[in-house]
């Protein structure tokens, strides 16, 4: 049977138990990391790396300095944004772009095995004009 991974945090005298399918990204700000759910956030430490790798065996990647995004809830990536199932926007930083676009496709063509879709290239439409 696979069990679901759980994650509990303490801090500052509170208890957060998460289900990994409950979390959709972590981010820094203000030197203070908070986990972000669908509807809530927690604030739960002070060191993304830490987070970073306490979620190691969750499918994140981190796309900004600040922001570690789990890859389940990636609806959309753009050079400069990852969007979200909740529709929230996450940054993505010049300097992680290719790393970022490349292990989203890893994950989602070879782990999860998800169908390849073909490129396309929209020429502009040339409306017919009207005599």
């Amino acid at each position: 049977m696979n069990e679901e991974r759980e994650y509990v945090w303490e801090f500052k005298g509170k208890l957060i138990h998460l289900y990994e399918r409950d979390i959709y990204y972590v981010h820094l700000e203000q030197r203070h990391i908070y986990v972000h759910t669908r509807s809530r956030s927690y604030q739960i430490g002070r060191k993304i790396q830490e987070e970073e790798e306490y979620l190691r065996d969750m499918p994140v990647i981190r796309t900004h300095y600040s922001y570690l995004i789990h890859m389940r809830y990636l609806e959309a990536l753009s050079s400069t944004e990852a969007i979200l199932r909740n529709g929230e926007r996450v940054p993505v930083s010049a300097s992680r772009r290719r790393q970022v676009h490349e292990t989203v496709k890893h994950y989602f063509y070879q782990v999860k095995n998800v169908q390849k879709c073909r490129k396309t290239a929209r020429k502009p439409h040339k409306t017919a004009e009207l005599l």
